[in-house]
C-alpha cells in the first residue's frame, strides 16, 4: 500500500479511543480534529479502507434487519505503527486555513463592504469554536465527556484550541475598527498608519 500520512494516523488513533462504524468514525473526528486537523468524509473512508488493508485495522460487518454497518478497530500491528510515529519528530512547519482571512489578504480587490465580511466571518467563527469549548468543558466538568480518560492531554489542545479563538475574536474587534474607519479599500491615507501598526507589533 502507499506511504501512511498523518491522516492515517489520525484515523488509527480514532480507532484506538473506540471501535466503531464509519458514522461514528466521522462523528469523533468532527467533534475531535476539525478545527486543527478537518478533512473531508469521504477521504476517511478510503482511508480506513486502506488501513484495512494494510492489516493496522479490522472491519467487520454487521446487520440491523437489512442495513449493514461496518465496524472499525485497531489491530496490534495498528497500535504499533501509532507508537511508532509519535516516536518520530513532528513534521516542521505550522499552516493556519482560514477563507476568510484569505478574503481579508485580497481585499484591496473588493470593497469596504466585502471586507467587512471576511472579518466578521472570522469573527463568528472564533465564537462558534469557544461555544463549542463551553460545551466540552462542561462535558469534562460533569465527567461524562468522550475524551474523559485522555483529560490530561486533551486539556493541553483545549487550552491551544481556546487561546487561538480568543486570539481571532479580539482580532476581529480590531480589525473592524479600522476598517469601519475607511472611506474605501484604496491605499491612499492608509500606509502610514499601517506601517505604524506593523513596525509596532514588530517591536514586541
Amino acid at each position: 500500500m502507499s506511504r501512511l500520512t498523518t491522516t492515517s494516523f489520525a484515523v488509527l488513533g480514532q480507532f484506538g479511543l473506540a471501535a466503531g462504524g464509519a458514522y461514528e468514525l466521522t462523528k469523533r473526528m468532527r467533534r475531535n480534529y476539525r478545527f486543527f486537523w478537518p478533512r473531508a468524509e469521504s477521504r476517511l473512508y478510503d482511508e480506513a479502507r486502506r488501513l484495512v488493508d494494510a492489516g493496522l485495522a479490522t472491519a467487520e460487518q454487521s446487520f440491523t434487519g437489512r442495513r449493514g454497518r461496518t465496524g472499525y478497530a485497531l489491530t496490534p500491528a495498528g497500535r504499533r505503527a501509532l507508537r511508532a510515529w509519535l516516536a518520530q519528530p513532528p513534521a516542521a512547519g505550522w499552516t493556519f486555513q482560514s477563507e476568510p482571512l484569505l478574503r481579508v489578504f485580497l481585499g484591496n480587490f473588493g470593497t469596504r463592504a466585502d471586507l467587512l465580511a471576511a472579518i466578521e466571518r472570522a469573527r463568528l467563527d472564533a465564537e462558534e469554536l469557544l461555544a463549542v469549548a463551553d460545551a466540552v468543558a462542561a462535558d469534562y466538568a460533569a465527567g461524562v465527556a468522550e475524551g474523559q480518560p485522555h483529560v490530561h492531554v486533551r486539556a493541553l489542545v483545549f487550552d491551544f484550541l481556546w487561546h487561538q479563538a480568543v486570539a481571532i475574536r479580539d482580532w476581529a474587534q480590531r480589525a473592524a475598527e479600522e476598517v469601519e474607519g475607511w472611506d474605501d479599500v484604496a491605499p491612499a491615507g492608509k500606509t502610514e498608519r499601517a506601517l505604524e501598526r506593523i513596525g509596532r507589533l514588530a517591536a514586541r
